[in-house]
């Protein structure tokens, strides 16, 4: 009776260790799948685990892969992420008209981020020739979507309105 409560209590160990393995790992099948099929939000999801935020290992070509889909499947902030890549020239090629096109597609769904980054793209802070007043203009949009970001509790959306504002872009510097 001792024999089989220890073998009882060691399977319960056992498999309570061992769940969050396999469900890990069938959470990670599930969103490989669903990604492959084109659901945006699992390639997100799979590109920001293969980016080294969580549960797997970093491969920057898997990073992009995914990020790539889930862009083209309309994620915004997949898009700025791919924007961002293009324009630093981080695990892809520096293609600054592709981070361009990727930041376009992110600030057209809202994301105020995408907003700033072409209001340096236009600021001269890049290969483009610069043009003050389409960089005013982002900044404006930036503005707007940056405070209604920082509004929710978006950290990120807080540290660029100080960017602008410390910097003076498209508005008059405050610091």
């Amino acid at each position: 009776m001792k024999v089989r409560r220890y073998f009882f209590i060691l399977y319960l160990v056992i498999g309570f260790c061992l769940i969050p393995l396999f469900t890990s790992a069938t959470a990670i099948l599930s969103l490989t799948e669903a990604a492959n099929r084109g659901d945006a939000e699992a390639a997100y999801e799979l590109a920001q685990q293969y980016a080294g935020i969580n549960e797997l290992p970093q491969s920057f070509e898997m990073a992009s892969h995914y990020y790539r889909i889930a862009a083209t499947g309309g994620h915004p902030m997949a898009a700025y992420r791919l924007g961002l890549l293009y324009e630093l020239g981080i695990w892809v090629p520096k293609q600054p008209v592709m981070a361009l096109g990727y930041y376009l597609q992110a600030s057209n769904e809202g994301v105020g981020l995408a907003s700033f980054r072409i209001g340096l793209l236009f600021d001269g802070n890049s290969s483009f020739v610069a043009n003050q007043e389409k960089a005013n203009f982002f900044y404006q949009r930036a503005l707007r979507l940056l405070e209604k970001s920082s509004k929710a509790g978006n950290l990120e959306a807080d540290f660029c309105l100080s960017q602008i504002y410390l910097e003076g872009r498209g508005v008059n510097r405050n610091t």
